[in-house]
């Protein structure tokens, strides 16, 4: 069985509830930036599930910020805030969906624009 392709995704911004929390696209050297890897079938599916349908599909991913890492993060496309026509995709990212106690700083909830 063939391997699955991942995807990374780099952040040019991140919410938290609203709130700024510091973390930026790569190429600001004085943050963490934020990167999200997932399965290609997995963005794929989430997309054509939002255009389609309007469903919110749920699946984990590896989500980086700055040296940290979290395995098994839950996201789903907001679709408040995503424009899958012009490549605007806003992710929910739940550190803490599928491993108990994951955080940043305390923050368990972050909302990504890629």
């Amino acid at each position: 069985m063939a391997r699955p392709r991942i995807r990374s995704l780099f952040a040019t911004s991140t919410l938290l509830l609203g709130s700024t929390l510091g973390v930026s696209a790569p190429d600001d050297d004085e943050r963490p930036h934020m990167r999200i890897d997932l399965c290609e079938s997995d963005c794929d599916g989430a997309v054509t599930a939002l255009r389609e349908s309007g469903e919110h599909v749920r699946f984990a991913a590896t989500v980086v910020i700055g040296d940290a890492v979290y395995e098994s993060a839950g996201v789903r496309l907001d679709a408040a805030a995503s424009d899958p026509e012009d490549g605007t995709l806003a992710w929910e990212v739940r550190l803490d969906k599928w491993v108990a106690g994951a955080s940043r700083d305390g923050t368990s909830a972050l909302r990504a624009v890629t």
